[in-house]
């Protein structure tokens, strides 16, 4: 029973990323029927495609039964989707520069070059 093995701890939580998670919760499961209607990792089971943080999220706050509070006061320490629960990705805190973050002029040549060039 290769999915039915327990987490031993957080330390171990810290190294799956969302892929592996979701892959832990499908091999978990394994058809127990929690879900009354096609379960959500249904498509992302195998670890083909790209899950996405929001889709963890999404299901964290139908397991808690749609409170944002329960979501964070989450009592499963063993889940393997913890880490995720917000919708965001704790490892990439801080790596990513978004668009709006970035300086107004980002990536533009300098007047004097513009001028230059007609």
């Amino acid at each position: 029973m290769r999915g039915k093995e327990i987490m031993s701890g957080p330390a171990e939580l810290e190294k799956l990323t969302p892929r592996k998670a979701v892959r832990k919760i499908c091999l978990d499961c394994m058809g127990d029927k929690l879900y009354t209607g096609p379960c959500i990792f249904y498509p992302y089971r195998l670890g083909r495609k790209r899950i996405s943080v929001k889709l963890i999220r999404k299901n964290c706050l139908w397991c808690m039964g749609g409170s944002s509070k329960s979501v964070e006061e989450c009592p499963g320490k063993t889940c393997p989707l913890l880490p995720y629960r917000f919708g965001k990705n704790p490892k990439l805190a801080g790596k990513r520069v978004g668009f709006r973050k970035q300086a107004p002029d980002a990536g533009l040549l300098p007047l004097e070059t513009v001028k230059a060039l007609r």
